[in-house]
């Protein structure tokens, strides 16, 4: 994730355990911060701010923690499940966590009681939305800005066997939340959809007949028209 420090740019870039970073024409890496909690499950950069997440490994808890240049790392705030993905606005940071484990086949696990959450920089308090409908696959693509978060989002399979993908996007005021649904033929992912404070935009990616996807087209969505966006996405009764 590329940052401008306000001097330079750099590449911050999260391991397991570590946060570095690798400045322009450099290929020396920095250590910033070292783990706590547990392993990094997620991070996100924006100007001078980079935040991450650790989760502990012996109870669904994480903690997220900030670093900038002048301040070095810092502790921010705890929560009470496992983190996965963040998104950071320069007001606000955003994600989605889970407090439980589903594990419908041998070679995939979801997290259950699922919901957003963020919290802004000026104080301390973190808000959630209700819980999700359905498990969900741990995710890292999180966008936030303003009162709105999206977030890619893989639900457990159904009955049918196949596994619900979606662009969700949540307004926070109200925690109302509308749904782009993925297709077999285009799909979502990191560095394919971004808010600013009027607009979502989305580029898809659409398969082609010789494997790998393509960026087509690009689509705008008016935030002021939050209701007409996709189809809604009720939270579990």
């Amino acid at each position: 994730m590329p940052v401008d420090t306000g001097e330079s740019k750099q590449l911050f870039f999260p391991c397991e355990d570590y946060l570095a970073a690798i400045g322009p024409g450099s290929n020396e890496r920095t250590l910033l911060a070292s783990s706590e909690l547990g392993p990094i499950t997620a991070a996100a950069a924006n100007d001078d701010l980079l935040v991450w997440s650790e989760v502990s490994q012996v109870e669904f808890a994480s903690k997220v923690r900030g670093w900038t240049s002048k301040t070095g790392a810092f502790d921010a705030f705890g929560l009470p499940a496992y983190n996965t993905g963040l998104g950071l606005s320069p007001t606000r940071v955003a994600g989605i966590m889970g407090a439980g484990i589903s594990k419908p086949n041998p070679f995939h696990e979801y997290l259950k009681r699922g919901r957003l959450w963020w919290a802004p920089w000026a104080g301390d308090s973190v808000h959630s939305s209700p819980e999700l409908p359905y498990p969900f696959y741990p995710t890292s693509f999180v966008a936030t800005w303003g009162e709105f978060i999206a977030v890619e989002i893989f639900f457990e399979p159904n009955e049918s066997g196949r596994e619900l993908s979606f662009l969700l996007l949540a307004r926070v005021t109200d925690w109302k939340m509308r749904i782009l649904e993925r297709t077999p033929e285009i799909e979502f992912g990191e560095g394919s959809f971004a808010l600013t404070s009027k607009y979502l935009y989305v580029v898809p990616k659409v398969m082609q007949e010789r494997g790998g996807y393509l960026a087509a087209s690009a689509f705008r969505y008016d935030l002021s028209a939050f209701d007409s966006v996709g189809v809604p996405l009720e939270p579990a009764p």
